[in-house]
């Protein structure tokens, strides 16, 4: 990052936003920033429950991944761009996922959209194919606005469904509906295999 700091890039003037279904604490961003020498985040939270659900709370036993899992996403785009402006939309009811994408688009013309979320089930498997068609009308538009939207492929990327225990798809290479789009960049999948000498 060194050339990008002389060059006097840090992200400022620029948006990045995140669906997430919790908020990490703001004592680990805190804690972050101290430890690399960065300056505080600047964090937004947007949160409509009766639209896209309430954000899991953090007397629930899943808070404590969920907010792993965010702090990650916003860790990292502070430590490329500490300079840059990041907002939350906390949601949990999938069903309207595609709406939540829109909701944010809209809101933010010209942020950058990146996401760690999984839909968890291939474009082929049942409702996988619906999620994807309903999606990619959402990502389409956003690409005729012009918008960049990262979306993650997941730890597998397109064999997270080799076997899936569905006879219909089993054997079958398929990447989730959230990443299958043209519109959309998709981020990792990497497989890494370690050889026996480590």
């Amino acid at each position: 990052l060194t050339p990008l700091r002389a060059a006097g890039l840090d992200g400022a003037g620029m948006t990045v936003m995140f669906p997430e279904q919790a908020l990490p604490p703001a004592s680990s961003l805190q804690a972050y920033a101290a430890k690399f020498h960065l300056p505080p985040f600047h964090v937004t939270v947007r949160t409509d429950p009766s639209k896209w659900g309430e954000p899991v709370p953090t007397s629930d036993s899943y808070y404590s991944e969920v907010a792993g899992e965010e702090a990650l996403d916003l860790e990292v785009v502070h430590g490329l761009a500490p300079g840059a402006r990041e907002i939350v939309y906390e949601w949990t009811n999938t069903s309207s996922f595609p709406d939540l994408i829109q909701a944010m688009i809209a809101d933010n013309p010209g942020a950058i959209l990146s996401s760690s979320f999984s839909m968890v089930n291939c474009e082929e498997s049942p409702g996988g194919r619906d999620d994807a068609i309903a999606l990619n009308a959402v990502f389409a538009h956003a690409a005729a606005l012009g918008r960049t939207i990262f979306f993650a492929s997941g730890d597998r990327g397109a064999y997270a469904c080799l076997p899936d225990g569905d006879p219909k798809t089993e054997g079958t290479l398929s990447v989730d509906p959230d990443v299958d789009s043209p519109y959309i960049t998709g981020a990792g999948g990497t497989s890494g295999f370690l050889a026996s000498n480590g």
